[in-house]
């Protein structure tokens, strides 16, 4: 029987049984939209520039992008809006318009991130970061935000050949800890990642974040919770 496909709940619909995971021995977070609140940041800043420059850009193609690795979503944008921008400097705007807006405002530790990590801390499950963001930039939030304590190690999109909705990047993390996919899981927000996990067949939680709950997410992931506090629950 294929471990993935398992019963599965959401945990904000009142009633709903609670399913637990045993024997877990790596969990891999994703890191913007569910460790920090930066997809948010983002899309306000990417929409600033790309509107300024005169591309009609909404949240629905801010979503198409999410969880692909920044090489990959600067094809997807040239693909939307046109291949002259290809030589603009476009992506270094955006850039440092979300620097500046992250300057301003800080890095925001998403809901029930910091408890969860103790947790697991305390319980010895081995944490780390696989995100399509490079290393360099997981290093540097990790660090501002003091939560490098918490991570064994970390994966970034720029250490892989194939980014996600590809299985590559969760793979390597198994593979790094020595842990079977089937004493692992998967944090996500975005639907990339969701499929990314699927293909590695390993279970995932989501955590809903600018993408609401659908079905696509509630047919392929193991359970979508609220926010990372409700994670502890389902982990024994």
């Amino acid at each position: 029987m294929n471990n993935y496909f398992l019963p599965r709940y959401e945990t904000t619909n009142k009633g709903d049984k609670m399913c637990k995971l045993y024997n877990i021995e790596l969990v891999i977070f994703d890191m913007d939209g569910l460790l920090f609140d930066t997809e948010r940041m983002t899309y306000r800043a990417t929409k600033r520039i790309m509107n300024k420059k005169g591309y009609h850009y909404n949240l629905n193609k801010y979503i198409a992008t999410m969880g692909y690795t920044k090489t990959d979503a600067d094809t997807l944008k040239r693909k939307m809006f046109g291949k002259d921008l290809i030589n603009s400097s476009l992506f270094q705007e955006i850039n440092a318009e979300f620097q500046k807006e992250l300057k301003t405002k800080g890095l925001v530790i998403k809901n029930g991130a910091v408890r969860l990590l103790e947790f697991l801390k305390e319980k010895k499950i081995v944490a780390c970061v696989a995100s399509s963001s490079n290393r360099k930039t997981i290093k540097r939030n990790l660090k501002r935000a003091n939560l490098e304590r918490f991570f064994s190690f970390y994966i970034g999109g720029d250490e892989i050949k194939k980014g996600k909705p590809a299985p590559d990047i969760f793979l390597k993390a198994c593979d790094k800890n020595n842990t079977s996919v089937t004493n692992a899981i998967v944090l996500e927000d975005s639907t990339n990642g969701l499929m990314a996990s699927k293909s590695a067949n390993i279970k995932c939680i989501m955590v809903p974040d600018l993408i609401k709950s659908n079905k696509e997410m509630i047919k392929n992931s193991f359970a979508i919770v609220k926010d990372l506090n409700e994670v502890i629950k389902i982990i024994s």
